[in-house]
């Protein structure tokens, strides 16, 4: 009897530990979340796909605090917080390592993503900045018809 109450005394501990990402605060933008941005320009200058280019390059924040995307060359992930004030925060990125010459700007998007800190969204276009210069990356959201 009293090793059953000492194990379920621990499961229900542990489980009271663990905490969910599967939520954003209530205070979070929800208007930028699961939807696919098409990155359109880096540091003011428009990218266009390359003719030899896989992919578009994109990112989509989902609900459980996730990022998913590509490069353009290179599979993308991590995780993003976002916080009052239109705060947001990159964390823990990942990335494919393939060697793509068809995407000279790819360690422009990766770091643009590393070193922003807020936002703003204007109708369908998405911009991200960091508070000490003009958008690093503007990404437009496309839509399934």
């Amino acid at each position: 009897m009293k090793i059953t109450f000492v194990i379920g005394l621990s499961v229900l501990l542990l489980s009271a530990c663990h905490t969910s990402r599967t939520a954003l605060p209530a205070s979070a933008d929800q208007s930028i979340v699961n939807k696919y941005w098409k990155l359109i320009a880096l540091d003011g200058r428009p990218i266009t796909t390359a003719e030899n280019q896989e992919r578009e390059a994109y990112i989509t924040l989902r609900a459980d605090s996730t990022l998913t995307g590509h490069t353009g060359c290179n599979g993308l992930g991590g995780h993003y917080t976002l916080q009052p004030g239109n705060r947001i925060r990159f964390r823990d990125m990942l990335s494919t390592m393939r060697y793509c010459d068809a995407v000279p700007w790819e360690s422009v998007f990766t770091k643009a993503l590393n070193e922003a800190d807020n936002y703003t969204v204007h109708n369908d276009t998405l911009s991200l900045q960091d508070s000490r210069r003009a958008p690093l990356a503007r990404f437009v959201a496309v839509y399934l018809k």
